[in-house]
C-alpha cells in the first residue's frame, strides 16, 4: 500500500533519495493522503510504514541527516473517525 501511494504521490518525480526528504514533503504527503479521503486510520497505517522505511534506512547508515525520521509521526484520530 506505501508503494502504492507512493509512487502516485510521487510521479512527477521519479528519483528521490532519503536525504532528499524534507519535512514540507513529509506534510505534502499526508496532504494528499488525506485529499484521497481514506479513512484517518488508513492514513496513520501508510505514514507509520514510511516511518518503518525511514528509520530502516537511517539504522543502515543510508541517510545523513537523521531528523527525517521525526516528520513521520502519526495524525491524531478522533473517535468519529473509526469504524463503528
Amino acid at each position: 500500500t506505501l508503494q502504492k501511494h507512493l509512487t502516485e504521490f510521487l510521479a512527477d518525480t521519479p528519483h528521490i533519495t532519503f536525504d532528499e526528504l524534507t519535512s514540507e514533503i513529509a506534510t505534502e504527503f499526508r496532504v494528499f493522503l488525506r485529499a484521497k479521503n481514506l479513512m484517518p486510520q488508513t492514513v496513520n497505517r501508510v505514514i507509520s510504514n514510511m516511518r518503518a522505511v525511514v528509520n530502516a534506512a537511517a539504522n543502515e547508515k543510508m541517510l545523513s541527516d537523521f531528523s527525517v525520521t521525526r516528520w513521520w509521526g502519526k495524525s491524531g484520530v478522533d473517535e468519529s473517525d473509526t469504524k463503528k
